[in-house]
């Protein structure tokens, strides 16, 4: 599971003009997420044994910057993250017609700011291993039916205070299936680090003629869903719907599953090949 995390966003709440006035009913505001450090406890992590752990900054296609690392110690690990991030690692929001980079259906508040994402990948004698993610998976499957929700956090870097918001609807492949889905954000960054979270639901079902229907929603938010947990990829998979498909279906299923989530992170790239 290679790709790029996804990476999003905010729920945004209106307050009283920004000042609470006595007699004034507060509101709630917007739902931040900043941080200066990450701390994981990786499941099933004392079976890894890794030596380190970067998070990587990529930029100008392919193009590495180390953020920051720490050690990879009884099946979890540390990074402080730096208070700022020079304008060379980071790449402009509006002005790349990349959608990998950004997905152009988000609109910006500010179209000057600049921003960037991290991987955090396990390094052992100095080869890279495989990602961390930090995410949570729910899935039902019967004969005739099969539902997924897959929530994942995505940790990007903004030079300057920023709002997104937006909704699309259009389709994605999935192991071979048209995948109607309707996407929609709305979303507070504040300047520096933050934790973004995707959350996306598909529905898939056979009819009595044999043929498969799906839909999907994908949620873009800073307020935290809850279940989530670290994994390394080896340990991040899905399942695939009819189990009589399984392996490469399954591995299909879990690569266009996690293509889909990556598109819809700002500042996501596809991994480079190491």
């Amino acid at each position: 599971m290679n790709m790029r995390k996804f990476c999003i966003l905010c729920v945004i709440a209106f307050f009283c003009a920004g000042i609470v006035f006595t007699g004034c009913k507060k509101e709630d505001g917007p739902v931040y997420s900043s941080i200066t450090s990450i701390n994981a406890k990786v499941e099933n992590g004392s079976k890894h044994n890794f030596d380190n752990v970067k998070a990587v900054m990529y930029y100008d296609y392919w193009e590495e910057y180390v953020v920051a690392e720490g050690r990879y110690t009884n099946g979890g690990f540390s990074i402080n993250l730096p208070e700022s991030v020079k304008q060379m690692y980071l790449s402009p929001i509006v002005e790349s017609d990349d959608e990998d980079l950004f997905p152009g259906w988000l609109k910006v508040s500010d179209e000057t700011v600049m921003g960037g994402s991290i991987d955090l990948e396990g390094y052992k004698s100095g080869n890279y291993m495989g990602d961390f993610y930090l995410a949570n998976i729910t899935e039902k499957e019967t004969d005739t039916s099969y539902s997924l929700s897959v929530s994942e956090a995505g940790f990007i870097y903004v030079d300057k205070n920023v709002t997104l918001k937006g909704s699309i609807k259009e389709k994605e492949y999935i192991a071979g299936f048209e995948v109607p889905i309707e996407a929609s954000a709305n979303a507070a960054l504040k300047k520096g680090w933050n934790i973004l979270y995707v959350t996306m639901s598909i529905s898939m079902k056979v009819t009595s003629k044999g043929d498969v229907t799906a839909s999907g929603k994908i949620s873009i938010t800073t307020k935290k869903p809850g279940g989530l947990k670290w994994y390394f990829e080896d340990d991040l998979g899905v399942l695939s719907m009819q189990k009589s498909y399984q392996s490469e279906n399954k591995r299909q299923f879990d690569t266009d599953t996690q293509k889909i989530i990556s598109k819809y992170m700002p500042f996501s790239k596809s991994k480079v090949a190491k």
